[in-house]
């Protein structure tokens, strides 16, 4: 039977009869299909965004001169224009698959030169599941919420006033990174799998990171993700972090 309506051509079955029946019965398809390799990369959602913001004023970095009329020093001039476009991309096909970029350039930021090719920041994730949820991958930029330490989940929730008075627990979990943020990710590729009452996490990341560096020492990151000036540019990128966790 494709449908409860069928049941009116049973002879034996009256309307009445027919009647109980279809609060205890079901007619339909099934058969769970697993969708083709061709539909999970298809016929997802894709969806395209881009957006410009145009000031109506003047950022101090744009003037060549101070105000008492003297030139400005070179290293705190801007480098490009006071435009900032983004430009997103993304895919999803319900919970198996996800994947996405992001391309920025900030207001003053050069576009395509400096060693920009062409954007300044830009990022991109794949995440893939199974259709039974023993095991999913991660390539690209992603998040990572592991321990109960000092960190106590930081970028995830409240804090650890609300994280101790919550019963949950908060299991190890890996998530894309979407946003804009440049500095609060890993980049590389994470892996879960699992088998019962157990979970097996791993992730392996290299980045590069913006620093100052004096005397071939690191004195401090920077977590701006502004490359408008050219000190700023000599910061960009100077140091590569490695991480691994398991």
């Amino acid at each position: 039977f494709l449908t409860l309506g069928e049941f009116q051509f049973i002879p034996e079955l009256d309307f009445k009869t027919r009647q109980y029946l279809s609060l205890f019965t079901y007619a339909g398809e099934t058969l769970s299909i697993s969708p083709t390799c061709k539909e999970i990369l298809l016929d997802g959602k894709n969806e395209l965004s881009y957006n410009t913001e145009i000031p109506f004023y003047k950022r101090a970095g744009f003037y060549s001169h101070k105000e008492d009329g003297s030139l400005k020093v070179p290293s705190q001039i801007y480098l490009g224009h006071p435009l900032r476009h983004t430009i997103r991309y993304r895919y999803k096909y319900g919970q198996r698959l996800n994947y996405g970029f992001t391309l920025e350039q900030d207001t003053g930021e050069p576009f395509k030169t400096h060693s920009i090719q062409p954007f300044d920041y830009a990022s991109f994730y794949i995440h893939y599941a199974s259709a039974t949820p023993r095991w999913e991958l991660l390539l690209g930029d992603f998040k990572v919420n592991m321990g109960m330490g000092l960190l106590i989940g930081r970028n995830f929730f409240g804090g650890k006033a609300s994280m101790l008075n919550s019963r949950t627990y908060f299991a190890t979990r890996f998530s894309p990174h979407k946003g804009t943020d440049e500095t609060n990710f890993m980049r590389g590729f994470a892996a879960t799998y699992q088998w019962k009452n157990w979970q097996a996490n791993a992730f392996v990341s290299l980045r590069n990171l913006d620093s100052r560096i004096a005397a071939g020492e690191v004195t401090s990151f920077l977590t701006s993700g502004l490359h408008r000036t050219t000190v700023e540019q000599e910061r960009r990128n100077n140091l590569q972090a490695f991480t691994t966790g398991i």
